[in-house]
């Protein structure tokens, strides 16, 4: 291989580029030069994917580069001016010493809903080649992600060791909804029957920046109403000062490229539910949604998340994301049809012979974080 020297900047000795005898050319950028790697071009090989992630998009990891607690590593692999493979993670030691050194997503899971390898569906081989590259930088990699996706192929082409073990469900809308008609008829009902109590609704849905701006701030402060007091993972959106301000300016950096929607339904001119949506090309995100409760009006969550299917559809999406988990029976989600896919964690080392040393130090890391939350419950 022939590695090319990057041009002078601050961030040289950060950032590599390397032609590869194939006619790739690999680009490796990690600390203070990952985000030289997120533009456009990684826009467009977003685009192309089957189902294209808005937190897989440059404007949202440019925003989780400031929550990752270790080093940011980006890779892309580019042929002919086109990004055809790429992955963005965060690089940490298990036991604060300087090896081994893992290799998970970006930030880590809870703010990508769903990660995935970045890949040209007209060469799916490279995701393998990308996997060589990163086990090139870290001992190991530890990652979650949908089982039918292309990191667990391609970990499997290269590391055919890897531990594979059962993470969570995780729900995908083909938009139109399969149960589109029958969702709209219970939701009619609904809105007829509140209409004869007396309820005043009003629906509306925000995407211009302005508009999103104004109906975020609404959506923060019902979602902290609606979890106040609880201490399990979903108070993250809105819990501190410091996870709100992320998130606002994360949703607007998307809502500048016309990546977001928000649907909010009023009852008696008061907020009674919100769902923030993300949108990039054919690919659509619910977020996260806050619903009042109590109101006259039942069910106000499968109102806005009927809603946003159809704002997403109009915009050109053709799968909206319903993320990890709270798949119940009757659920908002559950009644839309969605297709149910296994999420799988894995961890695979580049020798062998650390594989079962691993395994057996992230199992007595997990029991350890396990404890500590539980002491913190307890207290």
């Amino acid at each position: 291989m022939t590695e090319v020297v990057a041009p002078p900047s601050s961030a040289a000795r950060s950032m590599r580029r390397v032609d590869r005898p194939d006619g790739l050319r690999l680009h490796v950028c990690e600390a203070d030069a990952a985000e030289e790697l997120l533009d456009a071009r990684w826009d467009d090989l977003v685009a192309r994917q089957p189902i294209p992630a808005p937190t897989s998009s440059a404007a949202w990891l440019l925003r989780l580069l400031e929550l990752e607690r270790g080093r940011p590593l980006v890779l892309a692999l580019e042929q002919r001016d086109k990004f055809v493979a790429a992955g963005a993670f965060g690089v940490r030691n298990i036991a604060g010493s300087r090896r081994p050194c893992l290799a998970s997503w970006l930030a880590d899971d809870p703010y990508w809903y769903s990660p995935d390898l970045l890949v040209d569906p007209q060469q799916p081989e490279l995701g393998a080649v990308l996997i060589d590259a990163l086990l090139g930088q870290v001992d190991a990699v530890h990652l979650a992600a949908d089982a039918g996706g292309t990191t667990l192929r391609a970990l499997k082409a290269r590391v055919p060791w890897l531990e594979i073990s059962e993470s969570a469900e995780g729900y995908v809308l083909p938009l139109p909804p399969p149960r589109g008609q029958y969702a709209e008829k219970r939701v009619a009902y609904n809105l007829r029957r509140a209409a004869r109590l007396g309820c005043e609704l009003s629906l509306q849905t925000a995407s211009e920046p302005r508009a999103v701006e104004a109906a975020l701030e609404r959506l923060f402060a019902l979602h902290r109403e609606r979890w106040r007091g609880r201490t399990d993972l979903l108070p993250k959106f809105a819990a501190t000062d410091t996870l709100t301000d992320w998130h606002r300016r994360a949703v607007l950096a998307l809502a500048r490229d016309g990546g977001v929607l928000i649907v909010e339904l009023f009852e008696d001119r008061t907020l009674v539910g919100s769902v923030l949506g993300l949108i990039h090309g054919r690919g659509a995100l619910f977020h996260t949604m806050a619903v009042h409760p109590g109101g006259r009006l039942r069910g106000p969550g499968h109102v806005v998340l009927l809603e946003l299917a159809r704002q997403a559809h109009a915009a050109g999406a053709s799968a909206l994301d319903l993320g990890w988990g709270a798949g119940e029976k009757n659920g908002p989600k559950a009644r839309l049809g969605p297709e149910r896919v296994q999420v799988v964690r894995m961890l695979a080392a580049r020798d062998r012979r650390h594989q079962r040393m691993l395994e057996h130090a992230l199992r007595l890391r997990s029991r350890v974080k396990r404890a500590t939350r539980a002491r913190i419950g307890d207290g």
